[in-house]
């Protein structure tokens, strides 16, 4: 029986401006840019339990990206926003989730691409079937094998991991196999004890497997009865697509916003001076219920402390919009949606007196998922006030802060500031603004790893009520100098970090050690300060006819496995803990000597120049490097936040001296819903070493490498 795989995420993209469902004029419009999700997963072979697909919607990543790049990355169903902004132009949504394992029973893994466009006034339904990605195979044994092949087992596999199937789990097993790049075949193995006592065993190779497809081996015993104890037994493999059959849903929580402003932030004003404020509500199916409670209904003016506006008669709708607070919903059957809008008056929130109040709100959708929210009313006699500054806007050395005039009266408002502990405050003004508009001001010439006060302020005013930030933390290399040298790793190779014990370089001499030879070692010809810099020499490295052309290199993490054969085969793990902060630029000194090229490829052909390299990356993970396996560094991985690189196609430097380079750092949209967790440097004489490319006579001199904080 062919079975579906996958997830399916729900794409709905409406017209217009984020805010144009979400305006006090034309609720519920269409307008263009708004994209809407919902997820749907189906996980098994068979319809999985309802914990199992939750597992798979927290697991799940979504990304959106446009042709610049990753903008958007969400994990967890729930964590997708109901309403995201997208400007006109063609996209790409993706989806992954599960566990991505070499070989298991249980574990499984899916993968969803699809391109789509955002046009003014279009409607659209972007559907990411996310199949499996793993192999499948299973077994269909003869009846009566174990019979005749006693404690039978069939041990399938890839290059990285196998499985073994029995009389046991022959019935209902089935394996999940992801394949490594390169690896395109399943082998197979039949071992077991003949009834003449004899082992048994028989091999076999599945070719050109792909994922989504389940490959079945079936296993047929036929008697010999011209060998005793013997028998014949044949193996034929079915492949079969999985396609869709069984469908489980798995949606996200109701979501719960503010209508032109922050809900997770106090909404504040002057006494009377409140406008009219919305909260948006918006959820998959129709709402079981949508109640709104407070503590301090009596000073609200509400008549009952908690209401449920699914349940509520007409006459208490009259009553509650009588005085000033209404509700207002709407389903779309298209698309399975209920979006609703509970408002305040003006005349209702500037009854108010000075004081803070709290309104929660709770929906709970037809899936029985449930959200929960407060509103915090601020009325306050302040002129001016602060509002949160995101961390996005906040840098080792400067920042953007926020204000609002609440107030009649204030002219030239702005902000006053300080480093925490300091006595002397710093004064920005920005002018005369509105009442109830927001202000900004940028903060330069900061210390990074500094927290500072602020405070909003006027001409003859001061709100004494504060704010912190706390500026970024600078990264520093460690051994950016490369003063320190050791020996450890594989046949104790030479390493440029303190001690073996705490690496943060390794090179590619792991791999050349085995050929006895050195592509990095510290170096006194040419420094910039200190004793040594980074001497970095490409070479063929190989012994008894085997080996491969190498790159003079180094890089930011460790070398896991290195074997000098044919097939020259490393295994490196890019990527260093990292802080999460956002440098511009990397500075460092270099020398370089490219040769010309005696080992060519598609990238440069024999007696080409060489190319010598230095990049930076700024990732959310490690990444796992196996040239010989296809796996190459790619700057447009979903984990790359930030790149630069400079490439050098002839000399650079004079003789014998180091010169000063810049690298600018260039951020992608994604930088702005998170940090970066890890950092790739990487310096070589021949850059297109991890493809087997360069010259044997290439040389570069690395020396005082920093991040620059503007």
């Amino acid at each position: 029986m062919k079975k579906f795989f996958g997830i399916i995420l729900t794409t709905l993209l409406m017209g217009g401006m984020l805010q144009s469902c979400q305006s006090e004029e034309g609720f519920f419009e269409e307008g263009e840019g708004l994209l809407k999700m919902r997820m749907v997963i189906n996980n098994s072979l068979t319809r999985a339990e309802d914990s199992a697909n939750d597992d798979l919607a927290e697991k799940c990543v979504i990304y959106v990206s446009s042709e610049k790049g990753l903008i958007h990355k969400f994990k967890g169903v729930d964590n997708v926003p109901s309403d995201l902004y997208l400007k006109s132009g063609s996209y790409v949504a993706e989806a992954w989730t599960g566990d991505s394992v070499t070989a298991s029973f249980d574990k499984k893994f899916y993968k969803a691409y699809e391109p789509f466009t955002i046009t003014k006034g279009d409607v659209k339904q972007v559907i990411l079937n996310c199949k499996i990605a793993n192999v499948v195979a299973s077994i269909n044994p003869d009846p009566i094998l174990s019979e005749a092949l006693a404690d039978y087992t069939v041990t399938i596999g890839n290059t990285r991991g196998s499985l073994e199937f029995n009389a046991e789990n022959a019935a209902t097993a089935h394996g999940y196999f992801m394949q490594p790049n390169g690896d395109t075949s399943l082998s197979w193995t039949i071992t077991g004890k003949r009834e003449n006592g004899e082992n048994y065993v028989k091999k076999g190779i599945i070719y050109d497997v792909k994922s989504a497809h389940e490959y079945v081996l079936n296993i047929k015993y036929t008697p010999d009865t011209n060998d005793y104890g013997g028998a014949f037994i044949t193996v034929t493999v079915d492949d079969s697509e999985l396609v869709i059959n069984d469908i489980v849903e798995i949606k996200g929580a109701p979501v719960i916003s503010g209508i032109g402003y922050d809900i997770s932030k106090p909404l504040e004003g002057a006494p009377g001076k409140f406008n009219r404020y919305s909260v948006y509500v918006q959820g998959l199916g129709e709402f079981k219920s949508l109640k709104m409670r407070s503590a301090d209904y009596t000073v609200l003016g509400f008549p009952a402390e908690e209401y449920d506006f699914i349940t509520m008669s007409d006459d208490t709708k009259t009553e509650l919009a009588a005085i000033g607070l209404t509700y207002e919903s709407a389903y779309d059957s298209s698309f399975d949606t209920t979006s609703a809008r509970i408002s305040f008056s003006s005349e209702l929130l500037n009854t108010l007196d000075l004081g803070t109040y709290v309104i929660n709100f709770e929906a709970i959708d037809s899936n029985d998922k449930i959200t929960k929210k407060d509103l915090t009313l601020k009325v306050s006699d302040a002129g001016v006030v602060l509002e949160e500054t995101p961390w996005q806007e906040i840098y080792a050395r400067h920042a953007k802060i926020y204000g609002r005039v609440v107030k009649d009266g204030m002219t030239n408002p702005g902000f006053r500031y300080r480093a925490v502990g300091s006595n002397d405050w710093t004064t920005v003004l920005v002018g005369d603004v509105e009442l109830n508009a927001s202000f900004t001001a940028n903060l330069t010439d900061l210390q990074p790893g500094t927290k500072y006060e602020y405070q909003a302020i006027a001409d003859d005013y001061i709100n004494t009520e504060s704010m912190y930030f706390t500026t970024e933390s600078m990264f520093m290399i460690p051994n950016a100098s490369f003063e320190y040298w050791c020996k450890g790793g594989f046949k104790n190779a030479v390493m440029p970090n303190e001690n073996a014990n705490n690496i943060f370089w390794d090179s590619g001499n792991q791999g050349a050690a085995l050929a006895s030879t050195v592509l990095l070692d510290k170096s006194s010809d040419m420094v910039h300060s200190g004793n040594y810099s980074a001497r970095m020499a490409s070479k063929w490295c190989g012994m008894m006819g085997m080996g491969a052309f190498s790159g003079g290199n180094m890089f930011s993490g460790v070398c896991t496995n290195v074997v000098i054969s044919a097939n020259a085969t490393a295994e490196l793990t890019y990527g260093q803990p990292f802080n999460g902060s956002r440098p511009a630029k990397l500075r460092g000194w270099a020398n370089y000597r490219p040769g010309s090229v005696d080992y060519d490829g598609d990238a440069l052909s024999k007696g080409a120049t060489d190319h010598g390299q230095v990049m930076v990356a700024l990732t959310t993970g490690t990444m796992y490097i196996n040239p010989t396996a296809g796996n190459f560094f790619n700057s447009n991985d979903p984990s790359v936040l930030a790149f630069g690189e400079v490439t050098w196609t002839g000399n650079f430097s004079a003789d014998g001296q180091l010169q000063e380079f810049v690298i600018p750092i260039n951020y992608k949209e994604a930088a702005n819903n998170t940090k970066a967790t890890h950092i790739i440097l990487q310096a070589t004489a021949s850059k297109f070493a991890d493809r087997f490319v360069g010259s044997t006579s290439s040389v570069l001199y690395i020396d005082d490498l920093e991040l620059v904080y503007e």
